[in-house]
């Protein structure tokens, strides 16, 4: 994966993903505690007259049917079914080694905003003049020949770094020599208070600030790797390049244990709920072929340019929409597999108990689904690029999840599994009994 940003951060992804998910966190918590009390509560008092008033009539007894035969269809050619639809999501996989990662400036925005067409035309007349990073060097006393020595080859050794465009320093900017600035300093030391003013930090004229400029954008992988390098020197290093690798940094060693903590979590509550070993593990596949099919079509959709303007993916996308449809996918299948386990505890028939399940819910699914999509496939059509690129992402994981994996995979896999489905650490968890 290579990550690449063109511009200046305006936002700190790793307080947007705080505030969010604990956003998250109290709208789930609430509308859990809803669900448990005031939901029930207004159902008992309706009544039946919840029923009144419908302004479309379907008939579900023949909704149902049409999706028991669908299952039995797909049940009749478990294997062939689980070949076509891992041919369906795997060539997308291929794509997502070019996922590339941005942070998210004004280049996100579309070109009519005026924030952005001021920017653009800064840059035209100046130019793209800004430090990428900067060093804190400690001066101490800045008429000691040794520190103004020490600071020139610090600006040489800088220089003959690669990426490094160019290096200022208070000596640079003076355009004098280490002995005739220290002359300076000695005959005019109020011209030097004051010109400490101007380069040091904050006032502070035991530290000098040492700017620099690349070549490559700030977030290049090799302006990451020279603000990592220079701080294991011991040097204190800030600016754009510095704050992109921290992000950088914090988001990737935050990953693997969001996505182990998630994955672990789910492992537990599914084997919890169906006391079951192989349908969790079974789920927490599907969910990942579905959302790694998922990053391979945002690159074709966005980065190759054949839908929209080429443009590489927020960082945050991948992280939200890992998030949002991991949760969504194990709703959807709880909703169904709970069904399925209703039917085989009665029936102790694995594959009547597929075929009923996916008849029953697959309807409530689909509308769900077919409702998330709308929402967020709706953000498609907006200028700002993260919030497109993240409602395309949900929608085309709901829709994969909804289709490909539910419709196909799910029946498939209960089908070749059989009652292993239902192994729970050497016994079968639920009894057969024929009864239809």
């Amino acid at each position: 994966m290579r990550v690449r940003r063109t511009g200046r951060a305006v936002i700190h992804p790793s307080r947007c993903v705080s505030a969010i998910a604990l956003g998250a966190l109290i709208a789930v918590a609430g509308a859990v505690l809803s669900a448990l009390t005031l939901l029930p509560s207004a159902l008992y008092i309706v009544g039946d007259a919840i029923n009144k008033g419908r302004l479309i009539k379907t008939n579900e007894t023949r909704s149902e049917v049409r999706w028991q035969k669908l299952a039995r269809f797909v049940m009749r050619r478990p294997v062939t079914m689980t070949l076509v639809a891992l041919l369906l999501l795997l060539p997308s996989l291929w794509f997502v080694r070019d996922l590339e990662l941005n942070i998210p400036d004004a280049d996100a925005l579309p070109t009519s905003y005026e924030s952005r067409a001021a920017l653009e035309r800064w840059d035209d007349v100046f130019g793209e003049t800004s430090t990428d990073a900067v060093l804190l060097f400690e001066t101490n006393d800045l008429t000691d020949s040794m520190i103004l020595d020490e600071l020139t080859a610090l600006t040489d050794e800088l220089s003959e770094d690669p990426i490094v465009d160019n290096v200022t320093t208070f000596l640079t900017a003076s355009g004098l020599e280490p002995a005739e600035f220290q002359q300076l300093a000695k005959a005019a030391p109020k011209q030097l208070e004051a010109f400490n003013r101007l380069v040091t930090l904050d006032g502070n004229t035991d530290i000098a600030l040492v700017n620099i400029s690349f070549n490559v954008p700030p977030s290049d992988k090799d302006a990451q790797a020279f603000v990592r390098d220079w701080r294991e020197s011991g040097f204190d290093v800030g600016g754009p390049a510095a704050f992109n690798e921290e992000i950088y940094e914090e988001i990737y060693d935050s990953i693997p244990y969001a996505v182990v903590t998630v994955i672990l979590a789910t492992m537990v509550i599914l084997m919890w709920a169906f006391r079951s070993v192989l349908i969790p593990i079974k789920a927490i596949i599907m969910n990942v072929l579905g959302l790694g099919a998922t990053f391979g079509l945002l690159v074709i959709i966005f980065e190759s340019g054949y839908v929209y303007d080429a443009e590489t993916i927020s960082i945050l996308t991948p992280v939200f929409i890992f998030s949002l449809v991991f949760g969504l996918s194990m709703d959807y299948e709880v909703f169904l597999v709970s069904r399925i386990e209703e039917y085989y505890r009665e029936t102790g028939d694995n594959d009547y108990a597929t075929e009923m399940g996916l008849a029953k819910t697959s309807k409530i699914i689909t509308s769900a689904a077919v409702i998330m999509i709308v929402v967020t496939g709706a953000f498609a059509f907006t200028g700002v690029s993260p919030i497109k690129q993240l409602g395309v992402g949900i929608a085309l994981a709901i829709f994969i999840d909804a289709t490909i994996i539910r419709i196909l995979l799910v029946p498939s896999l209960m089908k070749l599994l059989g009652d292993w489905n239902w192994w729970w650490f050497g016994k079968k968890n639920l009894p057969k009994r024929n009864l239809h």
